[in-house]
Order: C-alpha cells, then structure tokens, then sequence
C-alpha cells in the first residue's frame, strides 16, 4: 500500500516556490512474503548455499543453518558454543535432529509419533520453548512444562502437575525436566503429596536418571524437601541411605531432629512445614437479606475473597455440609428444603426435604469405607422452639447422584439429651461432639455451655465436661486433634443480661479438658471458625450491632490473633459454615 501526501504551491517575491510540504510511504509486505522468506531459508539451510553462517557437526554430516531463525526458537544457540550444540546432539538419530530445525524454520513438527518422544527429548535439551499447546492434559502437562513459553499454558501445566504429582513424578517426561523446572516444582506448598516422602522419591529418581551430572545437584535439590514433615513421617534410618549420605544433608537431618526433640511436640506439630492441596474457601450462610443467596470465596491464589453468584436460597439461618463433591444447603426459617450443588459442575438440585422445618440447626458429613452419613442436629421449629431431634441421610457410595437424590431422611436417630438451637457441630472419627446452643429448659440458663456426645456406632447421646462459658451463635472446629470453640453469645435465665464473647477454649478428647487460650481481638456472635493451610482462622460475625468482615489468623506460637486479608463483604449468620473446596469447585 502507498500513500502519498498532497503538496501546495505558494507565489511569493514574484517567484513560484513548490513546496512539498510531506511525502510518506507506508509499504506492507505481500501475506505470501513472510512464508515464501522462510521456505527460501530453509531452502538455503537444506542445500548449504552461502547465505547460511553456522555450521553443526553430526557424526560424519555438516548441517548448515541461520543463527537469526535458530535464536527465535532458544537462546542456546547464540548463548552457547557450536560444539556445545554438537554435543546436545550426540547419540539422537538424524531424523529427530532434521525435525528439530524443520520446526525452528516453519514452525512444524514432521516426525514419525513412534520418535516422538525423542523429539521432545531433543528439544527440551535445547531448551527450546515457542511449542503453543491447544489442550493440556495430564499426559502432556510435563512436556508443555518445558516445550512452551506461553504464560497461561505453563500455568494451566503447571496446576496439573502439582496436584497429580504421585502419578507424574515417575514417568520419562518427568526425569528429562531441568533442574529449575524441578525446583519450581518440589518448593511449590501447592504441591500435592500424601507424604513428603514422594518428593524425595522424586528427587532420587530425577537423580539417578543421569547420576554422575546431577548427584552434584543433590545437596541444592534436598533444601527444598520440607524435612520437619518428614521425619515425623518416617523412620530416619530408612533415609539415610548411602545415595543420600551427603554431609550436608546429613547435617540438614540432624539439625531437624534436634530441633524436634528440643520443642514442644504440640508446638513442632503445627509449625510444620506442609504441602497444601490448591483449594479454596466457600463460607455458606448469612442472616443478611442482601446476600443471603450469595456464598464468600476465597481464592488462596489471588488471596482474595469474592461473592459468588446468586443461587437463589431466598431462606436464611439454614445448616451447611459438604458431602463427597456437593454442597449440600439444608433446611433454614420456616423450611425443610435441601438444596444440592454439584462443585465441579456448579448445577444445582433438590434433594428429599427433611421431616420437619429447623433452622439455627447444625449439619456434619461422616463417611466410612462404603457409605456416606449426613445429620442435621437440633435447630428451632416454629412450633416446638429449640429441638433435639436428629436426622440422617445415609447413601452407599456406589449409588449415582440420582439415586442420592431420591434418598429419605431418616427420623429414627436418638435425640439429644438437651433440645438446643444456634449449637456448633464437630465431628472425631464416629463420633460427633456438640457444644452449647440455646435451649427452651426451664432449669437451666437460655444458653448452654453443655457438651453432648453422640457415638454414631451405639445411637446414644451423653453428657461430657462443660465448657467453661456458656454459648450460642458461636463456632467449633477440629485442630490437630482439640476441638476449638470461639466467640458466641451468652444469656442469663431470664434473658435479661445478653452479652456477646471474645472468649475461646479447646477441648481435648483424651483429657476430657477446656483450655482457654487468648482472646478474639473483639466479641463475636455468628462468626465461624475454619482450618486452613494449616492456620486456625476466625471468619465474620457480629460485633455488638456491627456485622464484621474481618479474618483474623491465629499464631500458635506467639499466642495472638493477626488480621489478614478482609471479607469483601461482612457476613454473619446462624450457623455461619467455612467449608474448605477444591480449587476448580464451579462455585
């Protein structure tokens, strides 16, 4: 295309003076130009004419190329020396090395899929990183890995391989990574592991794959092995084997049992270093109208919270569970409504109601090897006031969804000793543990600070030693073994002294003990508590009239609560749940 300027003419002193006051060209190259450039390099590169300026030694062969094409495709071939190249290129057969220049040139991988392989191996050697990859699985996360530079393709890859590790961390594609590539992946606290002990694995597999290069990387590789989790894991003998009996990983072991045998084992316990799965939070439940249909997310990545999209509840103070990849939304004022939402796919459906109308009411998920146990523990009724009636749904893990669906609950479970509304459930095991709660006894104070057990394997419900305040609209939550309770509210008989607590204590099942710890930073009803990546979390709630939107940590060690990062929209309700979800959860 060309464009050309128009010029004017002026008369001046008698003279006629042109005045070309701007000419332009803006020329662009025919769309068949750029390919038939490329054909015509590698054309050149093919048949060695002049234009070529590097030449690589194969064997007994010479192949000539442009430095300019190659440098496109990795930084190796300008960075680094031609005999280096040389030397990458040993012991590949000339196939796979034609189809790697073929690629650098046009762009198109030409080789048979039984050689494939090597190609891939040829290329991640050659760092070579401009492969764009439409879909990404699991079968090829590792070599999009090392074969693209495309931003969101290398995070989509990576994601994958962090929570399918135990499975990937022994194929080929694994062993072939560069060692920067494996150390993004090993020091990631993403990475999914049931035990540290795949990672060392790992790492002593990537080893021997070439033994006499990379055992030298060992002592750098080992720093990356989270080794408090694992020597409470494992019997140390069992790690140092001659293949790891480095000194400084002997002295990295050491130093960790030492510091182990010289600390509180409660204390080591939780400041473990741990690998987390990338899951998120959803906080289920608001006595708020204006976003009572609306769940609060937390993306761990992002470290941010987020409202969710409108489900339509149109109920408030209705009990939360999550129940083998659903959601489940049950009961609520005036409702016996089970409302169910498929995380993965975020659809939702209605489940069998239940037998009568509770809100306030507590709900806790038990599983066992072939069967999954829902129970909805006490609540209000219109009619009755609190409750201590106690329903379950039970389902065989074999059954598909629409056979869960059509599942009713069962009244026939024992009731509690003491009808109570606005309690916390947590279940140990097979047992389930509930706390305080507001009850219509006539000989007791309105609010409870009565713990009631209930032995799943027996059907009965018994009394164990109180908490050492009385509760409503407070949170429990299983820690490390201790049953932690926060927050709530406590009344007298006659309900004519209420006063909101910052107060929190621990149970421990074995010592049948409350413990009380410091306070909340301020006095909460309708808050809840969740554990997440390993942090005991304080989330929501109401401050006198004021709703909260404040998250506050709790340190183990130096004994306090820090706030960290805020709701994006103050939440608290009756009960208010805080489920930990995968992170691809549609939700």
């Amino acid at each position: 295309m060309l464009t050309r300027s128009s010029f004017t003419t002026k008369d001046s002193t008698d003279r006629r003076n042109i005045n070309f006051l701007k000419m332009s060209y803006h020329i662009e190259a025919n769309a068949e130009f750029v390919k038939k450039r490329f054909e015509k390099l590698y054309t050149a590169f093919n048949y060695k004419e002049k234009y070529t300026d590097v030449e690589y030694t194969v064997g007994d062969r010479s192949i000539f190329a442009h430095k300019v094409v190659l440098s496109v495709c990795s930084e190796i071939f300008v960075k680094q020396s031609v005999q280096y190249v040389n030397d990458i290129f040993v012991g590949f057969e000339n196939v796979v090395i034609d189809a790697i220049f073929k690629f650098c040139y046009t762009g198109i991988i030409d080789i048979d899929m039984k050689k494939y392989h090597k190609f891939k191996e040829l290329a991640t050697k050659l760092q070579i990183t401009t492969i764009y990859y439409k879909t990404i699985n699991k079968k090829n996360c590792l070599e999009v890995l090392t074969l693209s530079n495309d931003p969101k393709s290398i995070a989509t890859a990576m994601d994958l391989i962090l929570n399918h590790f135990e499975k990937l961390y022994i194929t080929k594609d694994f062993l072939q990574l560069p060692i920067s590539q494996l150390i993004e992946i090993i020091k990631s606290d993403y990475l999914d592991v049931s035990s540290e002990m795949h990672v060392l694995k790992s790492i002593k597999l990537w080893v021997e794959e070439d033994s006499e290069l990379r055992k030298l990387e060992l002592p750098d590789l080992l720093r990356y092995v989270k080794l408090t989790a694992l020597t409470m894991e494992i019997n140390l003998t069992d790690v140092l084997s001659s293949f790891y009996s480095t000194p400084e990983y002997n002295k990295m072991i050491n130093d960790t049992v030492a510091s182990i045998l010289n600390t509180d084992q409660r204390k080591n316990i939780l400041n473990t270093d741990r690998r987390w799965k990338i899951e998120k939070i959803a906080l289920v439940g608001s006595s708020l109208h204006a976003i009572r249909n609306r769940l609060e997310i937390f993306d761990c990545k992002e470290n941010k919270w987020r409202l969710s999209k409108d489900f339509g509840f149109f109920r408030t103070d209705y009990a939360s569970t999550v129940v083998d990849g659903y959601l489940l939304v049950i009961g609520g004022l005036n409702s016996t409504k089970v409302d169910c939402f498929n995380l993965e796919k975020g659809t939702k459906e209605t489940w069998k109601p239940l037998n009568v109308s509770r809100w306030k009411s507590s709900a806790v998920t038990i599983s066992d090897k072939s069967s999954i146990y829902v129970y909805v523990i006490g609540g209000y009724n219109e009619k009755k006031g609190s409750l201590n009636s106690v329903e379950r749904w039970n389902n065989n893990k074999s059954n598909e969804m629409e056979d869960r669906m059509k599942i009713k609950w069962d009244k026939k479970i024992a009731p509690m000793k003491l009808a109570v509304a606005g309690h916390s459930s947590v279940v140990i095991g097979d047992t389930i543990y509930v706390t305080g709660g507001r009850t219509n006894d006539t000989k007791i104070e309105k609010t409870s600070n009565k713990l009631q057990i209930y032995s799943t394997s027996t059907n009965t419900w018994s009394f164990c030693t109180p908490m050492n305040h009385r509760r409503e609209g407070h949170s429990s939550v299983l820690f490390y073994g201790d049953i932690y309770v926060a927050g709530g509210r406590s009344s007298n008989m006659d309900n004519t002294t209420v006063t909101t607590l910052d107060s929190v204590e621990y149970y421990n099942p074995k010592g049948k003990t409350w413990t009380e710890i410091v306070n909340l930073p301020k006095p909460l009803f309708g808050l809840s508590l969740c554990v997440f990546r390993n942090k005991l979390l304080c989330i929501g709630g109401l401050n006198g009239l004021v709703p909260n939107s404040e998250v506050y940590e709790y340190n183990y060690t130096t004994n306090n609560w820090n706030s960290i990062e805020s709701l994006s929209a103050t939440r608290y309700g009756l009960p208010l749940m805080a489920h930990v979800i995968p992170y691809n959860s549609a939700l």
